[in-house]
Formats: C-alpha cells, sequence, structure tokens
C-alpha cells in the first residue's frame, strides 16, 4: 500500500523527471551553458527568467537518493549514486521542466488554483475508504517523499502546464499515407511455407560417451554445472493481517461512509427496449400502424421495416445509458410491454417496445455494513501497521536483533535456508513465500547484515538478515554424472543431425523434392498457415532465423535450421503481399504508432527551440558540494 502511494508520487509528478529525462538525455543534453566561475552560489541554474535554487536542487537530490536507497538497499554507496549519475539526472529533469512551464508562460497558458485542487481531490490515490479526498493520506504521499504542501502542489502545476503546452502538439499529426501504406506493406506480407520437422536421433545416431569423455566435459563446461549462491537469512513479515483483527471499527464511521457512497449502492430503474428503426415518417407512421392493430413486433420489423432481427434489441438499460435524451424520455414513459409513437432524432424514425421493467433498488445499510467495515478497517489498519513499522525501526535503532524487535511486537521471525537468487533450493524446488522484491533484497544485503525495512505496497513491510552466504561452487561430478553424459550426447546429436540437414537441404535444392526427403524420416510434410516476418499466425513455432531466410526466399527456395532436439527444413510455397484496403484496422494502428512518433519528434524539437530561445545557464561550480548524495 504504501509502495503504491510512492509511486503515486512517481506517476503524478516524477513522470517529468522520467519521461523527459530519458528525452532530454538522448536529445538536448545538459551542456547548453556550463558556467564554472568561482563563488558557487544560491543558484544552480537558470532558464528564462526561471532561477532553479540551490536548496531545492538540493532537496531533489537527497529525495532521488533516499528512493534509490530504498529500492536498492542502504548497501549503495555515494560513489555508486555518483556512478548513476543521480545529481546529473536531477539537474536536467529540474531544467527542463523549467523550460517547458516558461514556454507555456509565454503562451499565456495557466492552471487556476481550483483546477489544481479539483484534481489533486479527484485523484483516485488520495482517496479513502469512503471514495472521498482523504487529507491523511495526501500528507503521508507527501512527508513520505520530503516535500512540502507547497512544493507538491508545484508539481501538480508544472504537470498541467506541460500537458497543455504539449497536448496541442502531440495530436493531430498525421503521417503521410505512402509511408504507412510502405510499412503495413512490410509489416503485414504473410508467406506460406512446406515444413518437415525431423528429430536428431532420427538423422544421426551418436556413441555414447566414455567416462573420460563425461569428465572432461564436466571440467571444460564448469559453468553449467555450478551451484548458483545460497543464502541463508531471516525473515520478518509485517502484514495488514497481523492486526486488521485488533483494528475497531466505530459504527458512526461505517454509517458516515454509506451515507457519503449512497449513489454507490443505488441502482436506477432498468428496462429491456427494442427498437425499429426506419428512413422515413411515412414507414414508421406504417409500422406503428401495424403494431396497433396487433402485429408482432419481430415479425412488423423484419417484414415491414425490413430490419436486420440482431439491430432490434438495445438490452437492458438505464435511463443514463439510453443513447439520445428524445429516445430514453419515449422509453421510460411506457410501461411494460407497450410501445412508442415513431420518434424522430438524427438517426432517423425509431418505434421503441419495452419488454421488461427491472425496479429501481437501493442496497440497505444492513446489506452494505459488512463491506464497508472491511475497507474502512483495512484503511485503518494501514494506518497501525505504519506505527508498528516505525515502533519496529526504532527498536532495532534502539539495538535489539531483528527477531528480539520482530517478538517484542509479536511478529513471527521465518528461518530459511539455502535460497539461491531465482528462489529454488539445492534441487531447484521453488521455496514458497520468496517473491521477486525479498529475493532482490536478500541479494543486495551483505551477509551478516540487517536489510532496510522494506515497504512492500499491500503486502505491508518486511525486513531481512542474511545469515549465511555459500558461495557458487561446481557441483561434484558424482553428483551430476547423468546430466552431464545426458547434456554431451545431445549437443553430439545435434552437431551430426545438423550436419545431416545440411546434407538434406543440398539435396532438395538440386531437385530432391521435400515430400521424399519427409517419407525417407517416417514424418509429415506440413503446410503452414500464411505468418508474418514476426512469425505471428504460425501454428507452431519456427526458428526465427529459419522465418528470416523465407522471406528472404523466392518461391520454391528452401532453409534449414535447428529447433531444440529436432531440424526444421521448410520450402517457401507462396508469398501473400499485403493489401491496406482490407486491413483497415491495421493500417490505422501503424498511422497511430507513426503519429505518435510524429508528435515525440516534433516535442523534441520544441524543447530544444525554447532552449535555444530562453537560454539555459548551468551554474556547474554550485552543483558539485551537492553531487555528493
Amino acid at each position: 500500500m504504501f509502495g503504491s502511494f510512492r509511486e503515486a508520487l512517481i506517476s503524478i509528478g516524477a513522470k517529468i523527471l522520467l519521461v523527459i529525462l530519458v528525452l532530454s538525455f538522448a536529445v538536448w543534453g545538459i551542456g547548453d551553458q556550463l558556467n564554472f566561475g568561482a563563488g558557487g552560489g544560491n543558484t544552480v541554474a537558470t532558464v528564462g527568467e526561471t532561477e532553479i535554487p540551490r536548496r531545492e536542487y538540493d532537496a531533489e537530490v537527497r529525495r532521488q537518493t533516499s528512493r534509490l536507497r530504498r529500492a536498492l538497499g542502504d548497501a549503495l554507496t555515494d560513489e555508486q549514486l555518483r556512478a548513476m549519475g543521480v545529481n546529473q539526472r536531477v539537474l536536467e529533469s529540474m531544467v527542463q521542466s523549467a523550460v517547458f512551464v516558461e514556454g507555456a508562460r509565454d503562451l499565456g497558458l495557466f492552471v487556476a488554483e481550483d483546477t489544481i485542487a479539483r484534481e489533486i481531490k479527484t485523484d483516485a490515490r488520495f482517496q479513502g475508504a469512503s471514495g472521498l479526498f482523504n487529507r491523511d493520506r495526501f500528507n503521508r504521499i507527501m512527508y513520505d517523499n520530503g516535500y512540502s504542501e507547497g512544493a507538491f502542489i508545484e508539481i501538480f502545476r508544472a504537470d498541467m502546464m506541460h500537458t497543455q503546452l504539449l497536448s496541442g502538439i502531440a495530436s493531430g499529426q498525421t503521417a503521410p499515407k505512402t509511408l504507412v501504406n510502405a510499412i503495413h506493406a512490410y509489416r503485414m506480407e504473410r508467406r506460406i511455407a512446406e515444413v518437415v520437422s525431423i528429430a536428431n536421433k532420427k538423422l544421426a545416431t551418436v556413441a555414447a560417451p566414455t567416462e573420460g569423455e563425461i569428465a572432461k566435459y564436466h571440467k571444460d563446461n564448469a559453468a553449467r554445472f555450478t551451484a548458483p549462491e545460497f543464502r541463508d537469512f531471516t525473515l520478518v513479515r509485517l502484514q495488514i493481517e497481523d492486526v486488521l483483527d485488533e483494528v475497531a471499527v466505530a459504527e458512526e464511521k461505517i454509517r458516515a461512509a454509506y451515507d457519503e457512497r449512497l449513489n454507490e449502492f443505488s441502482q436506477p430503474e432498468r428496462r429491456k427496449i427494442k427498437q425499429i428503426l426506419v428512413a422515413t415518417e411515412e414507414l414508421a407512421r406504417k409500422v406503428h400502424g401495424e403494431l396497433g392493430s396487433g402485429g408482432d413486433f419481430d415479425k412488423v420489423a423484419k417484414e415491414t421495416a425490413k430490419a436486420d432481427p440482431a439491430s432490434l434489441d438495445l438490452g437492458e438499460l438505464s435511463r443514463a445509458q439510453v443513447p439520445l435524451p428524445e429516445l430514453a424520455d419515449a422509453a421510460f414513459g411506457l410501461g411494460k410491454g407497450a410501445f412508442s409513437q415513431p420518434v424522430k432524432t438524427v438517426l432517423g424514425w425509431h418505434i421503441l417496445k419495452v419488454t421488461d421493467v427491472s425496479p429501481a433498488k437501493q442496497s440497505k445499510f444492513e446489506d452494505v455494513r459488512a463491506q464497508l467495515k472491511n475497507e474502512i478497517a483495512k484503511e485503518l489498519a494501514v494506518d497501525a501497521l505504519y506505527n508498528l513499522s516505525n515502533k519496529f525501526e526504532d527498536s532495532m535503532g534502539g539495538g535489539a536483533t531483528l527477531v528480539e524487535a520482530a517478538r517484542g511486537l509479536s511478529f513471527k521471525p521465518k528461518r530459511i535456508k539455502g535460497a539461491s537468487r531465482a528462489g529454488s533450493d539445492d534441487n531447484g524446488k521453488a521455496i514458497a513465500g520468496l517473491d521477486a522484491e525479498v529475493l532482490r533484497t536478500l541479494f543486495e544485503t551483505d551477509e551478516n547484515t540487517d536489510s532496510a525495512l522494506v515497504d512492500a505496497g499491500e503486502r505491508g513491510y518486511f525486513m531481512l538478515h542474511v545469515d549465511k552466504v555459500t558461495k557458487p561452487a561446481l557441483r561434484p561430478l558424482a553428483r551430476v554424472r547423468a546430466a552431464v553424459a545426458e547434456a554431451l550426447l545431445r549437443e553430439r546429436s545435434a552437431e551430426a543431425a545438423g550436419k545431416k540437414a545440411e546434407t538434406l537441404l543440398g539435396e532438395i535444392k538440386s531437385g530432391r523434392s521435400l515430400a521424399e526427403v519427409a517419407k525417407a524420416h517416417g514424418v509429415k510434410v506440413r503446410t503452414s498457415k500464411p505468418f508474418t516476418r514476426t512469425g505471428e499466425g504460425l501454428q507452431s513455432r519456427l526458428p526465427g532465423d529459419l522465418v528470416a531466410a523465407l522471406f528472404s526466399a523466392r518461391r520454391g527456395d528452401a532453409a534449414a535450421s535447428q529447433a531444440g532436439e529436432e531440424q526444421v527444413i521448410a520450402v517457401l510455397k507462396d508469398i501473400r503481399r499485403a493489401n491496406p484496403l482490407a486491413d483497415k484496422e491495421g493500417v490505422a494502428r501503424i498511422a497511430e504508432q507513426l503519429n505518435q512518433g510524429i508528435g515525440g519528434d516534433l516535442t523534441a524539437q520544441l524543447a530544444a527551440a525554447l532552449r535555444n530561445r530562453l537560454g539555459v545557464s548551468v551554474n556547474q561550480v554550485a552543483i558539485e558540494p551537492a553531487s555528493r548524495p
């Protein structure tokens, strides 16, 4: 949960520090104008009239450093952080953000305070179980990431100004039709091949390896038979379930949540509606007259209106779901079984019939009380667990061991022996309960060392202590002899079979048919479905190099490749050129991809132009002290 809170910050504001960051390094670089003069100063960079204060830069470096250490472990050294270029990435992201904000202001764009407030209050990540804005949750995200409220709101403002500035550029771009069709022709061309797959053992027989050969293969391929690093560790999890039973939910809190979410528990009246749609009023009147004379709705629709039976049923709809207001008024003014007068809309003339009515329903408080109580309890449990995590860290900071701190708060430590980086034991069996985050933390923590307390999102928190590290070691031949012998035999078999397949390929190119080759080895020729360059359309996968060879071939040409324990030989049977007129959806997808690419290029050009017009000056001397995380 808390992980998702922190991700909220990144998705809202720090996407500026990610998307723009990647673009900026690739396109603009940091060296617009470097100032190496003496004196340092309180400004690290100037963009037009905007100065980036040293204190904001320092604070952002600390925030990014803290995030990296939370993600990668406290063992991350200052030298490693410098090698990762944290300070340069922070500077560039702040500069580029300022460039876009200045550009937006120059064009007269702004974001009103009430617009920012509305954006924050309607953001689901800041809402509680009631579905409304939760000030405590907002504050927790903000403070956990080291922002003041003013700075946090400025992230929203900058992001919204960027969106205003760039939305007009990113939309409305159209790639030339000739380019779209050319790419469509390349991507969607399909080919058909006749294929035979022959097991290696059918093509070639090899002798069993000797003991000496097995021993040599074991030694020469030591990496293949080396056990990975294993770690013994103690794991403590702090989970919502551990505190949920201790959380008391006041009845008035449940009632308040019900009242706030009343609309959520209301189901409006719904009606099953049929319609007959015709083009003219004259025909509509005729249809209506026949229905009034007792005609069957479906029969009149088919025989008089010539309507497709599949188009008659609109389904069960609420008033809000009926697509046009005039139709909604007509349908919800009818009783069950009745049909309407002809109704004119922009689509034509409609005659509606209501076949069933489901009355409006309001879920009673008692019906949803348990659901609301559970949701509120989980929200309160998040806060309780957060407080316990702080007590846990305080206990550790006071000198308690991991096990002592856990037992002091009634959490149960778990001892796990011999876990590999993949989460399996020495026999290759998966160890239960080891998710990717635990494994990553385990292998980033030194022996006889505690990890940091890791926020695992909805899974709560965890901390571990690495008790023992067993370094990778070559497994004894006696233990892996069978696996070594099998690997050597497979390798020799594949090599011999590959040579035989090349011989067969030469024979096919000299005129022998693929069917003859297949019959001689007891297999059948199969004809593939039409497939693309990526292999889309194949019933069974072909090796990538074989697909590529077939797309470089002419009709009748042959190619071969190895696939696992088989040799695959294929002959190109047919070439199906792409037809853009018959694949409008495919053409549209390619056009959209190209349009997005054009939008990205224009965004990059705008950024470069703004930097040149506004002027960007970087005070390199002022940066240096903050470059030490």
